[in-house]
């Protein structure tokens, strides 16, 4: 076979290579490719080129893509005139100079109104008008700086003879004139340029090859055009969605970015099974919403959006439900496969689309860092900052009542602690939150950190470092997108909004004021973090007050010098114990998150020193421990230098360090999603709630002698049931485990969570047995021992002699009593 190339005259670049092959008298056999019709993804055509782009250019066995390096191919091959592809070496770099450019300024800009113009609306996508209007200004730059920089007062772009950059420029300057945008008018030196080209060329060839782009207006409005195959669905939404795509039409650029500032998230019509791109359920009122809204803009990802009104309850209505059951936004269907919680999501999209790796980093410690932040953050950072919002702006709005600044005060108080670990601890050497790049942990972090400023509670302006992060993150993600991802929430209400449903609003007002009055210090941080366990002791004192640590031990050892005035305990029995450097987990098994590491690390033969720490006699607020975790506090890793906080991002490493069994943590992109999808749920609807029920039914009474209003207990009692009718019924289902047949992470951080009543005997399976009988089937998948040596400290509790507690600890424990009443 001879020369063939593969073309679409639709296509910029490919009416440059067939232009180039006439006008040169180069023979060729013409392989029409036609991109509408799906041809370039089809079986034949991806085995000339599997990047499924035209043009293509197959020499016998030989293949090559990619516009230019075709026509330097056949200008090399065919000894075609000096002028087009100079030999003398500064006239040649000045080609390539140019080509470069048109790459980054022409290429992408210049297509895009007959994207918008003509192939968008056959997909039944519609761009306001504000965006098309910044393209057409971003053309206009390119075109000043077209005729200042190369044209200038020559015959060509680089000189006095038509070049290969000529004829490139001409094919991408020819597709707006095409669709109504006359670029020289008004231009008389490139009108000139244009002129002299086309003379050169030749007018026939010019007709010839421009015959077809330049009738696609009449050929749109008599019908023409054929109506896209199912199989280009995809690559015409990526390519409407961006504005650089190498030759005519594919998969972007890496890197590229969005000229038009927005998505393709108008209805699109489903067709003969065509691969639609997925589906966004947002309120951008919402700062998780605005995460994943500005994570898939950003990365140029396809998607519809499916606008879900909070305010107007539309979460909650029966077809949402069927999306996601749990009523919450955001929410994902990408197909038949449905996801809700934004951090699941966001992992989902960085999966399926491969977005550039420093969003979440493939190096095993930096994705650890972000997964640390994105567990924590829920608690920490979500919760407090959504409840100042919810008490400064929304509140306020549906009540008619001015501000409770006492409240808000407190709310604010609550989110202190998170402002300043971030600004002195987390950016104190470094420019972002997880590594030196922006990632998914800066990107919630900024979303939410927005909402209660956009309000007028500016969080930034006490904390230097945060300020300067604040503004790193915006010009990263581009102050035009965050501008108009939190347009909504920097506008004020319309204050009608409140009287539209008088009944609706008064519904809205309970719920608000139910929720900020149930956000009291009960969390699980109040054992794990907070003020109340306190050990003022000497160092050097041994912990008193519970049994032993209940790990079964052959032996143990107490260190030189006690570190956090505590017993230093090592494992016996563990393989490759090392005792120098080696992995260190520092766990109290009262605690269910350290439970499930101390589990996970035992169940898959995992080294590590076992380092006790007592949360009931405060050594987690010991000088030597928040070294460790300035958080204060548990599970926490040391691995050499290391130091890792939350137990999801410490089971993640543990996962990916030690290539645990794939059934923990599938790399199946479904199966994955819900895992994480389950793991972001279950910090407020589980972790939470469980540890609340510790504290009533067991804690607090043993400690001030009083039981816990019966009111406050029933309330609390009834969220852990409506949760847990939840967990059945979204997660669970039919299944042997959450992810299926075989056990996972989130089977495993369910369980031990659920348990955590039992400490004050109170058992969450009792009705139901489905539920009962996969709390028994998870109990086997570790093993039985295993289990019930990890729960023997948290089920003895009740054998804890409370009278050696301190009387400081035990009047603040009181304090917490009364806000119960």
């Amino acid at each position: 076979m001879g020369l063939e190339l593969y073309l679409d005259l639709l296509s910029q670049p490919c009416r440059a290579v067939y232009i180039f092959a006439k006008k040169n008298g180069i023979p060729f056999e013409l392989r029409p490719v036609e991109i509408l019709r799906g041809q370039l993804v089809s079986k034949d055509f991806s085995q000339i080129n599997n990047l499924c782009k035209v043009p293509a250019l197959k020499d016998g066995d030989f293949i090559l893509s990619e516009s230019t390096a075709i026509l330097i191919y056949l200008s090399s091959k065919y000894l075609t005139a000096d002028h087009w592809y100079p030999s003398n070496l500064q006239a040649r770099a000045r080609i390539h100079e140019y080509l470069g450019w048109h790459a980054d300024c022409v290429r992408g800009t210049f297509g895009v109104p007959f994207w918008t113009q003509v192939l968008a609306l056959l997909i039944g996508v519609h761009l306001p008008e504000e965006k098309v209007q910044r393209n057409r200004a971003a053309m206009e730059r390119a075109l000043q700086q077209l005729e200042d920089k190369f044209l200038r007062d020559q015959a060509f772009l680089t000189g006095q003879h038509v070049t290969l950059a000529d004829l490139m420029a001409l094919e991408e300057l020819i597709q707006p004139v095409a669709v109504g945008f006359d670029l020289f008018e008004g231009r008389p030196k490139l009108a000139a340029w244009r002129e002299r080209l086309e003379a050169f060329l030749g007018t026939d060839l010019c007709q010839e090859t421009h015959g077809l782009i330049l009738n696609i207006l009449e050929q749109a409005a008599n019908k023409k055009i054929p109506d896209p195959a199912p199989e280009v669905y995809p690559y015409m939404l990526l390519r409407i969605a961006h504005d650089h795509v190498n030759e005519g039409s594919s998969w972007p650029d890496d890197g590229a970015q969005d000229t038009l500032g927005m998505p393709v998230w108008t209805q699109v019509r489903a067709a003969g099974g065509a691969a639609m791109p997925p589906e966004l359920f947002l309120d951008l009122y919402s700062p998780p919403c605005r995460a994943i809204y500005i994570f898939a803009l950003k990365n140029g990802i396809p998607f519809q959006l499916r606008p879900v009104e909070l305010g107007r309850g539309e979460h909650l209505k029966p077809e949402f439900l069927k999306v996601n059951p749990l009523g919450k936004v955001p929410a994902l269907r990408d197909g038949d496969f449905l996801l809700a919680e934004s951090v699941a999501i966001l992992l989902y999209l960085s999966r399926k689309y491969q977005t550039a790796e420093h969003w979440y980093p493939p190096e095993l410690q930096a994705r650890a860092r972000v997964d640390e932040y994105l567990a924590w953050q829920h608690t920490a950072v979500q919760l407090p900052a959504t409840n100042v919002y919810l008490c400064k702006s929304l509140l306020p709005h549906f009540s008619g009542q001015p501000v409770d600044q006492e409240r808000l005060d407190r709310l604010m108080g609550k989110l202190r602690p998170a402002l300043q670990h971030l600004d002195q601890e987390v950016l104190a050497a470094k420019p972002f939150l997880a590594t030196e790049q922006v990632s998914l942990a800066d990107l919630m972090a900024f979303t939410e950190l927005m909402q209660p400023t956009a309000v007028g509670c500016d969080l930034f302006r006490d904390w230097p470092r945060l300020a300067a992060w604040r503004a790193r993150v915006e010009a990263a993600l581009g102050p035009e997108l965050v501008q108009e991802a939190h347009k909504l929430v920097l506008q004020p209400r319309d204050p009608r909004d409140a009287q539209r449903d008088p009944k609706q609003a008064q519904e809205l007002v309970h719920r608000l004021l139910e929720r900020l009055a149930s956000f009291s210090p009960t969390s699980e941080q109040n054992l794990e973090g907070q003020e109340i366990f306190r050990d003022d002791t000497a160092e050097s004192e041994q912990p008193q007050g519970l049994p032993k640590c209940p790990v079964t031990l052959q032996s143990c050892q107490v260190a030189s010098r006690p570190r956090f005035g505590v017993w230093q305990l090592w494992l016996v029995g563990v393989p490759n114990v090392c005792l120098n450097m080696g992995l260190e987990l520092y766990l109290d098994l009262l605690s269910a998150s350290c439970r499930a590491v101390y589990i996970f690390a035992k169940k898959n033969s995992i080294p590590f020193d076992f380092q006790f720490v007592d949360l009931l006699k405060g050594h987690h607020h010991s000088k030597e421990y928040i070294e460790i975790n300035p958080l204060k506090k548990l599970p926490s890793l040391k691995d050499g230098r290391f130091i890792l906080s939350e137990s999801v991002a410490i089971l993640f490493y543990l996962c990916r360090k030690y290539s645990t069994p794939s059934h923990w943590y599938p790399p199946d992109l479904h199966t994955r999603a819900r895992v994480d999808e389950f793991m972001a749920w279950q910090h407020t609807a589980i972790q939470l709630p469980m540890s609340r029920i510790l504290w009533i039914k067991m804690l607090i009474p043993r400690i001030t002698g009083e039981e816990v209003p019966a009111e406050k207990t029933e309330q609390m009692l009834t969220e852990v049931r409506t949760n847990m009718q939840l967990f059945e019924e979204k997660f669970l289902q039919d299944k042997m485990f959450i992810t299926g047949d075989h056990i996972s992470l989130a089977d495993l951080v369910a369980l031990v969570e659920m348990m955590q009543p039992m400490g004050g005997n109170y058992n969450v399976f009792l009705n139901s047995s489905r539920l009962a009988e996969w709390r028994m089937r998870v109990e086997l998948a570790i093993g039985s021992g295993l289990f019930w040596e990890a729960h023997d400290r948290l089920m003895k509790l009740a054998e804890w002699d409370c009278s050696t507690l301190d009387p400081m600890v035990k009047e603040k424990i009181c304090v917490l009593l009364q806000k119960f009443r």
